[in-house]
């Protein structure tokens, strides 16, 4: 009975470092399958949709904060103006990161900036779209989905490992 013991030990440490390793993997498969039958209940409950909002306002506050400062230069009333705009950027954030968004993009729509005859950031279907999965780092899972004719164009998704076998989407990289 003893010598049962350590290869079952040995298996069982050898299943779980598998399943550690492919979780994240899995855990893409299953939102993009919700994805694609439209299922927004199971792409949020791979979500963190708390994190995932602070980390694009977060995202989006540094990048205003940079162009102002750089525009502004030293206007007196450059800082009430970020101000403002952070105030603004909860509601919108909040808005537009959703599990319908977020199902959106595992269908195929990334960001489209706007051009001269748009204002406003609008989402367009890419139908050549190349998708990449791969570690970061050991608690940090990316997908990257990119447009086959403008690499530039990408949107990435960022899991983070929680506990030691589940995954959640938190981040999210935007083309700014």
């Amino acid at each position: 009975m003893k010598s049962l013991v350590k290869p079952l030990l040995l298996l069982a440490l050898l299943a779980l470092a598998g399943w550690m390793f492919y979780s994240p993997y899995h855990t893409v498969d299953r939102i993009r399958e919700a994805a694609q039958a439209e299922d927004t209940g199971t792409v949020a409950r791979y979500t963190d949709l708390p994190a995932l909002r602070a980390d694009v306002r977060q995202t989006l506050r540094a990048t205003m904060e940079q162009e102002l400062s750089a525009a502004a230069g030293e206007h007196p009333f450059a800082a009430m103006g970020l101000a403002l705009a952070d105030a603004l950027l909860k509601p919108l954030v909040d808005a537009m990161i959703s599990p319908e968004a977020l199902t959106r993009i595992w269908q195929g729509y990334l960001p489209r900036t706007p051009g001269e005859e748009e204002s406003e950031v609008t989402m367009k279907r890419r139908e050549n779209t190349r998708v990449d999965l791969g570690y970061e780092a050991y608690d940090r899972f990316v997908v990257t989905i990119a447009d086959r004719n403008a690499p530039g164009e990408k949107v990435q998704l960022v899991f983070t490992r929680r506990n030691l076998i589940f995954w959640k989407l938190t981040g999210l990289r935007l083309p700014l």
